[in-house]
């Protein structure tokens, strides 16, 4: 009987290992922080988004910065502003959303910056007070995970193809608007409605909580996952660079 019971226990034990085993398109930084600390994960790949996505749109009218590709002194160094130095990170605050995304696969994370404010991530360092660029506070990502895949969804980063996730009907625009309203996330899109279809575009009208004004969703009919928000508030706020 005592020998049977073992034998049983040595079953489960097997099986909770297998569970836990790493999957294969996993690498073992990504297993161990999936694992253990799932927004250390997911601010690794946002940070890195945001940055490369800022630099290579620098401009004083999308992000206050100013791009030259020769520079004359370290003050030119314009990607300075988007890269802490040792011991800095960005201040970014990350949880996850009770919402459903469309594939039960991955779960929702928002996200919310104070513009590029670094702090201290060592004990001691002084504050940092550097320029900050002009950036949307609010992101939304979805991370799935069992494999580590995460979807850029909204905020001021390089998009993932997300348009295929929705059951989208191309003969009937009012099947975009759950995909939209994510779309729509770092503006607090709300009462989003379809206007009309003008050349290729298909022209979304709502209301941004956020910036508190109407805000306008261009759609491109080629390509759904092309999208371009504007809000006409007290200053007009175009929040896609391309």
């Amino acid at each position: 009987m005592r020998t049977f019971i073992i034998a049983i226990a040595l079953v489960f034990v097997a099986g909770d290992v297998h569970s836990q085993e790493k999957p294969d398109s996993l690498d073992n930084y990504a297993y161990y922080f999936i694992r253990n600390n799932a927004k250390e994960y997911i601010y690794n790949y946002v940070y890195k988004n945001i940055a490369a996505f800022n630099i290579r749109y620098a401009s004083y009218s999308f992000n206050m910065l100013r791009f030259n590709d020769k520079f004359r002194t370290n003050g030119d160094f314009f990607y300075q502003y988007l890269m802490p130095d040792h011991g800095y990170k960005l201040q970014m605050n990350i949880e996850k959303l009770d919402s459903v995304y469309p594939n039960p696969k991955f779960h929702l994370y928002q996200i919310y910056l104070s513009g590029f404010n670094f702090i201290a991530d060592i004990h001691g360092l002084p504050e940092d007070h550097s320029l900050r660029p002009k950036t949307t506070n609010y992101f939304l990502v979805a991370l799935n995970e069992d494999n580590g895949d995460i979807k850029f969804i909204s905020g001021q980063f390089f998009k993932s193809y997300i348009s295929d996730d929705f059951g989208i009907n191309k003969e009937d625009p009012n099947t975009l608007l759950p995909y939209l309203r994510l779309r729509a996330f770092d503006v607090g899109g709300v009462d989003l409605k379809f206007k009309k279809k003008k050349h290729h575009k298909w022209i979304f009208e709502g209301y941004s909580t956020i910036y508190k004004g109407p805000l306008t969703i261009t759609v491109n009919t080629k390509d759904i996952d092309d999208t371009q928000s504007v809000v006409k508030a007290k200053f007009s706020v175009q929040l896609e660079a391309k």
